[in-house]
């Protein structure tokens, strides 16, 4: 059995971001998708979301 994450474009992880609950107040989303593009720092970037 393969349990392998699928990889995702930038706008899927933009939107996997909203769908978690991450909100785009100090940086808009056209800034996060330039930043995932230029950095590729998913993951450190999801440690700050805010777990409710």
């Amino acid at each position: 059995m393969d349990n392998k994450k699928p990889i995702l474009s930038v706008e899927k992880q933009i939107q996997h971001l909203k769908d978690k609950g991450v909100k785009f107040e100090i940086m808009d989303e056209e800034s996060a998708q330039h930043y995932l593009t230029e950095h590729n720092n998913y993951f450190k970037l999801t440690s700050y979301r805010k777990i409710m």
